[in-house]
């Protein structure tokens, strides 16, 4: 949102913010984006892919992925974006600052909660009743 292009790694809610040319529901059937490097992104953002990936949990968080970065690569995508002319950081952080208003501001991302809640609700189906016995 400030019009800087930016590095980041491919993990979690971050790699929400590379604008990834894929639809929605194509989410699903990916399941993960660690290892899906042929798909475009943004001009604004350099992504770094993670080196080594790690599936954590506890009873709160059934599992998550811990993604770590190879240090060398985050170094040498920080000297190529320094390495960009002024004007192109600039261009590039704009487009990046326009996509964002367009497809995750404040504003979007409360629309998309409701329109999710309202789908889950039209579309909840219980689940089947199980009856419980108690073994001895």
């Amino acid at each position: 949102m400030a019009g800087t292009p930016i590095i980041v790694n491919v993990t979690g809610g971050l790699q929400d913010q590379c604008g990834f040319d894929f639809k929605e529901d194509d989410y699903v059937r990916f399941g993960s984006l660690h290892d899906k490097k042929d798909i475009p992104h943004g001009d604004w953002v350099v992504p770094v892919w993670p080196a080594a990936i790690n599936i954590n949990g506890s009873p709160i968080t059934p599992y998550i992925f811990d993604d770590r970065v190879n240090d060398n690569e985050v170094a040498d995508t920080i000297l190529k974006v320094y390495n960009w002319t002024k004007e192109e950081r600039k261009a590039r952080g704009l487009k990046g600052r326009e996509w964002a208003l367009d497809n995750i501001s404040s504003g979007v991302m409360c629309h998309k909660m409701i329109t999710g809640i309202e789908s889950a609700l039209n579309n909840f189906k219980p689940r089947e009743k199980y009856n419980l016995y108690k073994i001895i």
